[in-house]
């Protein structure tokens, strides 16, 4: 059987019912557990992702700017 053209693929995407897009409810961290994942934390990288940063990365690997 034939693939259905690329038109009438998109005009029934188009009419399809759009549901809206549900976020992953946020953890609420108090101050305490932050200031302990952030004494336990062993790279910059680490420390990024507990401030909600990207990693840091370059040429050769991670680097340290925190």
């Amino acid at each position: 059987m034939a693939r259905k053209s690329i038109l009438r693929r998109l005009v029934a995407k188009a009419s399809a019912p759009v549901r809206p897009a549900k976020a992953a409810p946020r953890r609420v961290a108090s101050t305490e557990d932050l200031v302990e994942r952030l004494l336990n934390a062993k790279s910059s990288n680490e420390i990024a992702a507990i401030a909600g940063l990207s990693p840091i990365t370059g040429p050769s690997d991670s680097k340290v700017v925190y």
